[in-house]
């Protein structure tokens, strides 16, 4: 599998339950917030939502309440979306200059998703729904990794605060929710 956007990105899964994961560049800030925006709202509207497509919301509204995209959808609803990722280390090392190539156990990726929510915990909001960018760093959107997630952490993070939690991948298929 690879990540969209023309990153150099790949998941190859091998035995013994993990992953060799091999990414590129890393994207900015606002280029990963609003491609996992849109690729969460092509999924909700599948879904049978109506929503516009997602803008970047102004910087006092990421300061106040950390919504870092907006969608206007009918009757003057808002789908306010909140963008973190789960993926560190790779960010960390490309950010030194160099490749990121590891092998990762899927455990590894579920306990990354937890983090991820975690600590986004103090920006809870129930009317806010939180995407975890898997879209440049792909691993973390594998079908095996979020059912594990769910398997184990869903009581917990519906308790968390937000409206709903998405994890979402380079592609609408790899979008899946992780809270029911």
């Amino acid at each position: 599998m690879t990540g969209g956007d023309g990153h150099d990105t790949s998941v190859e899964t091998v035995p013994a339950d993990a992953v060799d994961v091999r990414v590129g560049r890393r994207p900015t800030k606002a280029e990963s917030e609003l491609r996992t925006a849109q690729i969460l709202v092509r999924r909700l509207n599948q879904d049978g939502a109506q929503w516009a497509p997602p803008q970047l919301t102004n910087p006092s509204a990421r300061d106040e309440r950390g919504i870092d995209c907006e969608a206007s959808g009918p009757k003057g609803l808002r789908l306010r979306i909140q963008v973190t990722t789960p993926e560190r280390e790779a960010w960390r090392e490309i950010g030194r200059g160099a490749q990121f190539r590891a092998t990762v156990s899927k455990q590894a990726l579920v306990e990354a998703l937890r983090v991820a929510i975690e600590v986004k915990r103090t920006r809870s909001d129930a009317d806010i729904h939180l995407a975890l960018d898997a879209v440049h760093a792909p691993a973390h959107a594998l079908r095996s990794v979020a059912e594990t997630f769910v398997n184990q952490y869903v009581g917990w993070a519906q308790g968390v605060g937000f409206q709903e939690i998405w994890l979402v991948g380079p592609s609408v298929l790899l979008v899946q929710r992780l809270t029911p």
